[in-house]
């Protein structure tokens, strides 16, 4: 995650996509060995390592007590000047071997998909394996001996990508030792055209610690060579901040979390991509799920009928001042694309396509409602119907009923009493359940049959979720879905984008809880579905299960499945008949072959379940054949109504629901306040108001 708790950072990230934001800016990606991680090639250290071994196995003019220091010291290229004395022949092989051509990983096509979405590409890499040349088309490649060309190139529309440090195919081009590094800095040559191009360009360095002195020495010598524009600035994407790198370079700090690949890195190179298209990249993985379960993940459960879906709360602190906290999804009607339950309809679509079907553990008063006592407990004995606790809850924290208050993202944990462990599932069980007399034995068994079916997602599993919802508000693609002025604190948010804040924080969650538990899909409703592709990179496929399903049950495949099984619940128990047939089974094994996965993704579940394709006929026909046999409708069946809630598309309607509802908010807060359009706006930005949040909430409604 972007690290948000550092302003330069946040302020790092905005300069960079401003600068892209200008089509006369030349944007180049200086790409190190962390981008060559991605695909499964040894950083230094792991290289290193692999040779000492090797070297003190078979050479014995090599010193394996020299080598070992050099390794403990960090000083890789004296190391390898070193073993190659040793026997350069040993050398050669060895890197060869380490850097031969490999598929591309989930995570390294991501990389390549994000690099080419701006055109033209410009690389620089000191990688010397050959996947950036071989993974991207119509990429000039420039070695060092022809760097002359490079100026021509980064001037022209062309894209190019020059190999500092060589390619493997050409063994005695590479860079590793000493004498390499020597060499290559004395070149006057080489450091007057770089220094050139860093003059010329903002340079963007990904997969790179900045740790070469040379390259530093560089950047701080065109500083001293600034044109009337003046050079830079440049962007190192880093795990941490670097004091010795000069102002020119700016710093986009981040987390490697929650993934330890550092791929976080790549989804600032998908904010830049977008931001110069105006767009999201077009990365959609097609991809077999590997390490996935058959398991759909609904987003909430909501019959039809009125629900409340949020809750206000008062309470006194610690040092006795008064604060309120607000937590939930809020959802009004009038924010709704539809106001038709789609709760049954996604259930059906669960139990036909996959083997279990997940809900938020809070769901399950409004399930048994929705389907019934026996038919719910059913579910959940045979393991079909699971439910995820949250230990911890995302709450907006507000410290005054001032009216322009603004609250702070914060995670709570409810406890049973002072110094006692969190609530778990079966406490909440127990104090909702309520037995008649004399069958308390039996609350306590339907309680404990629940309860076993319910994971708990704790504190510690779930890392940093307010800093992972906070760096995504860095992104302007999710700032202007919800509404969120650029300009807009981060760590204080507005009344009126207190909802949406919470949502997307939910959203976190439920990736979170897919990556976790290896869950196949996630069911995200009412808008909440648009925030997935820039939130998490990943994909939505071409064809949806509801399809799928819809065919099955209804032999079309657009039809309202929720609707008919309200009509007649014994279409229900039809569908739990087809799962324990060989036809379900084959079903919903399909579904999994074909379920959109996103390995290289933050989260790697398929989004309302999507397909990369539509299943093969055959299953379908067989399944639909089985289906029929089993349950025949009666005469007096409404007639089916399409179903149209799970295109992507209504998420944008939702969206801008969202976005309604928030500038009305704003409205009345600085009618209340007396505020007026060239006012400051109260989000404390200090902009006037008509050009900050107003504007943010209005120019895409």
């Amino acid at each position: 995650m972007i690290n948000t708790d550092q302003i330069k950072t946040v302020r790092a990230v905005r300069e960079l996509l401003e600068e892209v934001a200008r089509s006369d800016r030349r944007l180049v990606y200086w790409v190190g060995a962390g981008a060559s991680a991605w695909a499964g090639y040894p950083l230094w250290n792991d290289l290193s390592e692999i040779a000492h071994k090797t070297f003190s196995r078979y050479e014995s003019g090599y010193d394996a007590q020299y080598g070992l220091e050099l390794l403990q010291s960090g000083n890789y290229p004296t190391f390898f000047k070193k073993i190659k004395s040793a026997s350069p022949q040993r050398y050669n092989r060895l890197i060869k071997d380490q850097f031969t051509i490999r598929e591309p990983t989930p995570v390294y096509s991501r990389f390549l998909s994000a690099i080419s979405s701006i055109q033209p590409i410009r690389l620089i890499t000191t990688n010397v394996d050959e996947m950036l040349e071989k993974g991207l088309e119509g990429v000039q490649t420039v070695q060092r001996d022809d760097i002359e060309q490079i100026l021509d190139l980064n001037s022209s529309d062309k894209s190019y990508l020059l190999k500092l440090h060589g390619s493997v195919s050409d063994i005695e081009s590479v860079i590793f030792t000493q004498s390499d590094y020597d060499a290559f800095w004395c070149n006057s040559r080489i450091s007057d055209i770089l220094s050139k191009i860093v003059v010329e360009s903002s340079l963007v360095f990904i997969g790179y610690s900045l740790q070469d002195q040379s390259v530093v020495e560089l950047l701080e010598r065109s500083d001293q060579l600034r044109s009337l524009l003046g050079d830079g600035p440049h962007f190192a994407i880093l795990p941490q901040d670097n004091t010795q790198l000069p102002p020119s370079v700016r710093i986009i700090e981040y987390k490697p979390i929650p993934y330890k690949d550092h791929r976080t890195s790549i989804t600032i190179i998908e904010e830049v991509a977008a931001s110069r298209r105006g767009q999201d990249p077009d990365y959609i993985p097609q991809e077999t799920a590997s390490n996935l379960i058959s398991a759909h993940l609904l987003f909430d459960i909501f019959p039809p009928g009125t629900w409340s879906t949020s809750y206000t709360a008062e309470a006194t602190s610690s040092s006795g001042d008064e604060v309120s906290v607000t937590a939930g999804l809020g959802f009004k009607s009038d924010e709704l694309a539809t106001r038709q339950s789609t709760a049954l309809n996604d259930l059906l679509v669960g139990l036909t396509c996959f083997d279990v079907v997940y809900a938020p553990f809070n769901a399950v008063a409004r399930l048994i409602k929705l389907i019934g006592e026996p038919t719910f407990m059913q579910l959940v004995k045979n393991g079909v119907l699971r439910f995820i606790h949250w230990e911890r809850e995302l709450v907006l924290l507000f410290r005054s009923k001032d009216v322009l208050r603004r609250g702070e993202l914060e995670p709570i944990t409810i406890y049973g009493r002072e110094n006692g462990p969190p609530l778990q599932a079966i406490d909440y069980l127990r104090r909702w359940v309520t037995p008649q007399t004399g069958k308390e034995s039996q609350a306590e068994e339907t309680v404990e049959i629940i309860a076993n079916q319910t994971i708990t997602i704790k504190q510690e599993q779930e890392q940093e979720i307010v800093g992972r919802t906070r760096s995504l508000l860095i992104s302007p693609r999710i700032r202007n879905m919800l509404g969120v002025s650029g300009g807009a604190p981060l760590d204080q948010i507005t009344q009126w984008n207190t909802f949406p804040v919470l949502r997307l924080g939910h959203v976190v969650k439920i990736g979170t809880a897919c990556n976790l538990l290896g869950l196949a899909s996630a069911k995200l409703d009412f808008g909440s579905s648009g925030l997935a592709g820039p939130a998490f990179a990943t994909s939505f496929g071409q064809e949806w299960s509801d399809s799928v399903a819809s065919y099955v049950l209804c032999g079309t495949f657009s039809e309202d499945l929720g609707r008919l099984a309200e009509s007649d619940p014994a279409l229900i128990a039809a569908v739990l008949k087809l799962r324990e047939s060989a036809a379900g089974l084959r079903l919903r094994e399909e579904v999994m072959r074909q379920i959109a996965a996103s390995e290289g993704a933050e989260v790697r579940a398929s989004v309302n379940a999507g397909l990369r394709q539509l299943l093969p006929s055959s299953v379908m026909d067989q399944a639909r054949r089985q289906f029929v046999n089993l349950y025949v409708s009666p005469t007096n069946l409404q007639q089916p109504r399409a179903m149209f809630w799970n295109d992507t598309r209504s998420a944008d309607q939702a969206l801008r629901l969202w976005r309604e509802r928030s500038l009305r908010e704003l409205n009345e807060i600085c009618r209340k306040a007396g505020i007026s359009q060239y006012d400051p706006c109260p989000c404390g930005s200090g902009e006037k108001l008509k050009f900050c949040c107003e504007e943010s909430l209005r120019s895409n409604l």
